[in-house]
Order: structure tokens, then C-alpha cells, then sequence
């Protein structure tokens, strides 16, 4: 997938039996072929009402399209400190968009692969039904 004409990619993958394992890092790929715009780039998580944690810990993988790699730790909250869901839910399933990056830019056109792996301490996660990616073209 690429950028459209609304100047938005976005991909949400399914977590299998909603209990997401170390070893299922979904990945997105990114056609980038405007190297000077800026981007602002959101994971997308969707989850049950029962999920254990008010936070979730994710490596956040990428490479861009000439292969050079990096790694990052993160740390997002699904929920604020009196312990309500952030995000709109309904029936018990919630849905969060959270920001990574803004304001940045690709320096490379081509193709970004990004991966997002959970590094929570259980294995597997339960109660995540899907992840997602968002990037899209910031209005400055």
C-alpha cells in the first residue's frame, strides 16, 4: 500500500485469537514518494475492554529502502491514571489511535517497512485484537 490521494496510509492487522504472541510482529509497508513533506506517524490498537494494563510496551522495527535498520522501545497508555479507556469504544472493544513521530520526514523515496512487536513481560498478550499503522501528510 501506498500514500492515496487523501495523503493517508493505513493498515490494521489481526491479532490471532486475540492473544498476541512475541514471534507475530505484523509489518507495514510504505511507498514514501515525497521526501519533502512532513509525516506524522500513529499505531493503532484495538482491544477488549478486559485487557490487564493501562499501558502497552512495543518495538517499533523499520527499515527504509536502502536497507539501513533501526529499533525503537515505546510506550503508549490506553488508559488514563483513574483507569479509563482512552479512545472510543463500543460494546466492550476499544480503539485507540496513538502518535509516534510527528513531523518528520523519509529522506529516501521508496519503500519504509515498519514492524511493531510487543515487549510486554506475558506472552502472549491477551486481549488485543488488532494493530495497526497510520501515516499520514502533516499540515505543517
Amino acid at each position: 500500500m501506498s500514500c492515496n490521494q487523501s495523503n493517508l496510509y493505513e493498515k490494521n492487522i489481526e491479532i490471532p485469537d486475540f492473544n498476541w504472541d512475541y514471534k507475530f510482529i505484523p509489518t507495514f509497508k510504505i511507498n514514501i514518494d515525497d521526501t519533502t513533506a512532513f509525516y506524522n506517524v500513529s499505531v493503532n490498537i484495538r482491544h477488549l475492554d478486559n485487557y490487564p494494563y493501562m499501558n502497552m510496551w512495543l518495538q517499533l522495527h523499520g527499515s527504509n529502502p536502502e536497507g539501513k535498520q533501526q529499533k525503537e522501545r515505546i510506550s503508549i497508555s490506553l488508559a488514563t491514571k483513574e483507569g479509563r479507556w482512552l479512545g472510543e469504544g463500543l460494546n466492550g472493544v476499544w480503539m485507540v489511535t496513538l502518535p509516534l513521530k510527528q513531523k518528520i520526514r523519509f529522506p529516501h523515496k521508496g519503500i519504509y517497512t515498519f514492524g511493531i512487536e510487543h515487549d510486554m513481560r506475558i506472552n502472549p498478550l491477551p486481549e488485543v485484537m488488532n494493530v495497526g499503522l497510520r501515516v499520514e501528510k502533516s499540515k505543517r
